[in-house]
């Protein structure tokens, strides 16, 4: 199932990470661009939880790309100051 985390500023490392969400699981951190390519669909029909870590996004990229949001994983939408 996807998930969303609302952040100020973009989480990349992993301490960070699981400060901020409190996942525990492991975690596999995935570039969009590698998520977006077509190359790499097979790597997301795994079990294992990808993390977007370097690109906000929000529902309109999402659905554009027909993203399965059945698909294990967590994206970064970025907070409204």
């Amino acid at each position: 199932m996807t998930k969303l985390l609302i952040t100020e500023k973009l989480i990349t490392n992993k301490q960070d990470f699981i400060k901020f969400s409190n996942i525990q699981d492991t975690v596999e951190f995935v570039r969009y661009s590698d998520f977006s390519s077509n190359t790499t669909a097979s790597l997301f029909e795994e079990n294992n939880i990808k993390f977007i870590y370097d690109q906000f996004v929000n529902f309109r990229d999402l659905s554009n790309s027909n993203y399965k949001f059945s698909s294990n994983c967590i994206f970064q939408i970025k907070k409204n100051s």
